[in-house]
């Protein structure tokens, strides 16, 4: 099944990154737009974060690990929470997968200082009204 006006071709380099261009700055513009717009929270979303944080906060206990989090940032429906460690090891696979099935996006990366650092993004927590 053919769908109609799918199909694009580009006939340079340019012509691609123009359009990329174009529809990244159309992007930014639509974030631009909702950040001005008033928020509210989404109750279960919100849930979802606090439930990893506790989660996370048990998986470290008794370890050098810091955890923190942030809400709102950088945009109003965006949160994170940030573990950092000079070893970062769970044992409870089940609590640890649980936890991390809630967040948008994972990230476990070495840091300059020799630390490791896992930070759990997650979408969605306020919603443009």
């Amino acid at each position: 099944m053919e769908e109609k006006g799918f199909e694009m071709e580009f006939h340079s380099e340019q012509e691609a990154e123009e359009m990329l261009d174009a529809f990244i700055h159309a992007i930014g513009e639509a974030i631009e737009e909702d950040e001005d717009k008033p928020a509210v929270i989404v109750p279960n979303r919100m849930l979802q974060m606090q439930y990893s944080y506790a989660a996370f906060k048990q998986l470290i206990d008794g370890t050098d690990a810091k955890i923190s989090y942030g809400l709102n940032e950088p945009y109003k429906s965006m949160g994170d929470i940030t573990i950092e460690a000079g070893d970062l090891t769970f044992t409870n696979v089940e609590l640890f997968t649980k936890a991390c099935s809630f967040a948008s996006n994972l990230e476990v990366y070495p840091l300059v200082n020799g630390n490791v650092r896992l930070t759990l993004t997650f979408h969605g927590i306020a919603k443009s009204i």
